[in-house]
């Protein structure tokens, strides 16, 4: 079996070599900021995904002594209930949601001369930090209010209380949240902290902020070498015009010389606050571009599985992966190690082989779903290589074969049953392949409930059969209404085929319809910035000669996918559908033509791909025999409505 399935792995990896693979890189591009990122985080949102930057740092909250929370200077917890901006959670999580290149989100603790630090070491020696203890409550708060926020930066310039901060950063492990330090000074504070967690939670603390500006003026990468092991830092700097601040190009050439001596794990920005003054001469995705391109980090990477190093998720180091081909130097090079794994998370619709050797070599494990604890596979710290691709299955399919009710059976990764709305018996007919639905036009819709399709710029491909006389109408959709938000198949009033996003469209030249049953499919490929005027359209199975664009980026929103129109914009299906499905990936042309002439000629009985007196005659000797063979429509008996399938696919080839 190995022998067979050899040249099939030798081939995906050749075409992912070929092809480019995505390595991931593990530095990060750190934008801080304060009041901002608070008061008109909305109106900033699009700026900071936009920017570059990997990871945001929201500074900084000023704790008090009865433990209430300050987020600079405005409340936001009080006596254990949440009293800052209702919005401020969903809008925190829009910085990750889309087209983004932000991938983490901290919250900063401290700053000079406050006393947060102060006042945690008197809490913890009053409480402890145990479920009942305010500090564990309030964290505990935040952490279930915000789950967009991954991590807790410490920004200590005062205390510098070692034993506390380990108590205090254990809770937070033990809580969810990652660790970030943020030291100026005190190397000896700093290191013994790092060690003493480290022991206690490894990989708690996965990340070290270091000031060099300001009072860190003088601190270098060099000089803090080994201070937290085998754990880079990420150096800061101060944007211009500030303490003699840096510009893009300044910012570049440090981060470039340091990563060159010290390979610094990644470089943050103080302060976005500072950069909104000056983004006229100094626009905020200059200083983003100054550091990735300094360290070579691909800020649009897309990451589909997380490897973790105990169980189960989210304790000890972490390593994000994208699509392809993975050796033990590469899983390295994105935070993780070698032979040290214990658990992962995956996004639905894509595979992980794992191998126990370096370069695919030795045992194999695949899998397509979460796993908490390796241990149970017998892979625990067994993982050296490894491919990750999307799967052959369809995130979603619904073949509307249920014959009646208000719910249309899913299939594939995620698809989820449909809920007719609108519709009753009548609306269930015969379709291409057993049976279908029919819509009116008028308000007819299916509704996939908690099934979002393929969201931001990720590659697509949705499939359907179709029958209609009139054009106009909304076939399939998912998303929501702003520019590029929405995703939608459809038909122009002339019968042709569209797929559009809220601001752009394309368009095929083939008029559909005509009373007949066709296949339609559109792909879209994530090419980073994917635009919808680079989508593929199809029908029958053979690609579309175009015959109208206006070009858009496609960044889908969230938002059920719908089977019959567009609800936030409606112009309602009228015919019937059959087959749809949806993918998260882009079908090759074989593929979707494969799929077309599968189904192409349900009548074709005899298998000769026409339909004529043979299929007839193995229809008729089916209704005489009682054997079923001819049972065209699905449903257990051969009558008037099998004839009349083979019948019309019979004048269709006499045609």
């Amino acid at each position: 079996m190995l022998k067979e399935k050899f040249p099939r792995l030798v081939l995906s990896l050749l075409l992912m070599v070929t092809a480019g693979v995505n390595i991931v890189n593990a530095k990060e591009s750190i934008i801080y900021g304060g009041g901002p990122f608070y008061n008109k985080a909305s109106e900033y949102c699009d700026l900071i995904r936009s920017s570059g930057f990997t990871t945001v740092m929201l500074w900084t909250i000023h704790l008090n002594a009865n433990c209430d929370m300050n987020y600079n200077d405005d409340n936001i917890l009080k006596n254990g209930v949440y009293t800052g901006k209702a919005s401020w959670p969903d809008e925190v999580k829009a910085f990750k949601e889309g087209e983004t290149s932000v991938r983490r989100i901290e919250l900063a603790i401290g700053a000079w001369n406050s006393d947060a630090f102060l006042h945690i070491k008197n809490l913890i020696a009053a409480e402890g930090t145990g479920p009942d203890s305010r500090l564990y409550k309030n964290f505990k708060l935040i952490h279930d209010l915000f789950p967009a926020i991954d991590g807790i930066s410490y920004d200590d310039e005062k205390i510098y209380d070692v034993s506390s901060t380990v108590d205090f950063t254990v809770m937070l492990s033990d809580i969810g949240f990652k660790v970030t330090l943020c030291p100026y000074t005190r190397s000896d504070y700093w290191g013994a902290v790092y060690s003493q967690v480290n022991d206690l939670r490894p990989g708690a603390i996965d990340r070290v902020d270091l000031q060099c500006y300001a009072g860190g003026g003088w601190n270098t990468p060099a000089g803090w070498s080994g201070v937290f092991g085998d754990l880079q830092v990420a150096p800061g700097l101060w944007c211009y015009p500030n303490d003699n601040g840096d510009t893009p190009s300044s910012v570049a050439s440090k981060m470039t010389n340091w990563n060159n001596s010290n390979n610094i794990s990644g470089g943050f920005m103080w302060l976005f606050d500072d950069m909104l003054s000056h983004q006229g001469q100094y626009p905020i995705a200059d200083y983003g571009w100054a550091i990735n391109n300094a360290l070579e980090i691909d800020p649009w990477e897309d990451h589909v599985l997380t490897l973790y190093q105990h169980c189960p998720y989210y304790h000890g180091w972490s390593a994000d992966i994208g699509v392809g081909a993975y050796t033990a130097a590469d899983i390295v090079r994105a935070g993780g190690k070698d032979n040290d794994a214990s658990s992962f998370v995956i996004d639905p619709g894509y595979k992980v082989t794992f191998y126990s050797e370096d370069n695919f070599q030795g045992n194999r494990l695949e899998k397509t779903s979460d796993v908490s604890c390796l241990v149970d596979d017998g892979w625990n710290d067994v993982v050296s290589s490894l491919v990750v691709e999307p799967v052959d299955e369809p995130l979603g399919l619904w073949r509307f074969n249920d014959g009646g009710g208000t719910v249309v059976t899913g299939e594939g990764l995620l698809g989820g049953n449909g809920e007719l709305k609108e519709m009753g018996e009548e609306s269930w007919v015969v379709g291409r392949e057993c049976g279908g639905l029919s819509f009116d036009g008028i308000d007819d819709v299916v509704s996939m409930d908690g099934f979002d399709g393929v969201a931001g710029h990720l590659s697509r491909s949705c499939c359907a059969w179709v029958k209609m006389s009139n054009g106009g109408g909304q076939i399939m959709s998912w998303g929501d209404f702003g520019l590029g938000r929405k995703w939608v198949v459809r038909t122009n009033n002339d019968g042709t085929l569209r797929a559009e996003v809220q601001g752009g469209s394309i368009s095929g030249t083939t008029n559909i319809a005509d009373g007949k049953w066709h296949y339609i499919a559109v792909t879209l490929a994530d090419d980073g910035s994917p635009n919808i005027s680079e989508a593929k359209l199809y029908v029958d199975g053979l690609p579309e000669v175009i015959g109208g664009v206006s070009g858009y980026v496609v960044n889908t929103g969230p938002g059920n996918v719908c089977v019959g129109v567009f609800e936030a914009w409606p112009s309602y299906f009228a015919g019937s559908i059959d087959e749809v499905s949806v993918y998260n990936r882009v079908l090759a042309d074989d593929e979707i033509f494969l799929m077309y002439s599968e189904k192409a000629l349900p009548g074709d009985l005899y298998r000769d791909d026409i339909v004529d007196v043979n299929d007839l005659s193995i229809m008729v000797a089916g209704w005489l025999n009682g054997d079923g063979a001819g049972d065209v429509t699905c449903d257990g008996v051969i009558d008037l409505q099998d004839i009349a399938v083979l019948s019309e696919q019979w004048l269709g080839e006499l045609e």
